[in-house]
Order: C-alpha cells, then structure tokens, then sequence
C-alpha cells in the first residue's frame, strides 16, 4: 500500500485507504499489544526458571518434604 500511496497519485483506492486506518490499524495495534503481554508473561517465567538448578525442574513436592 505505501508504494501506491507514494507513486501512484492518482490511482488511489482512497475507501482502501480508509478502510486500513479505520479497521485494520486499531486490530494490529491490539494484537501487538496482546503480543507485548503474552511475551513480558513468557520472560518471567523463563527467568524463575533460570534461577532453579536443572534438577530443580524434575523434582516433585513429595520429594521436596523429604529433604
């Protein structure tokens, strides 16, 4: 769409154009939103993760008591 935009002047499909900004634009700006959640969501995971020691992670809670 940019390159029509810019070079074709004329040949604008200018209901296209506002059909983009008006519908598409605010869906892909949630769907980056949600994106940005799900992702600062997986960080913090990976990050507790990373302070466990590897067997940390096959270790059940029956075996945690007997400790």
């Amino acid at each position: 769409m940019r390159d029509r935009l810019i070079h074709a002047y004329f040949n604008v499909d200018y209901d296209l154009v506002w059909d983009t900004a008006k519908n598409r634009v605010p869906m892909a700006r949630r769907f980056v939103s949600q994106l940005r959640c799900f992702l600062h969501s997986l960080h913090a995971v990976v990050k507790r993760h990373q302070r466990c020691s590897p067997g940390d992670l096959y270790r059940t809670s029956s075996q945690d008591s007997h400790r």
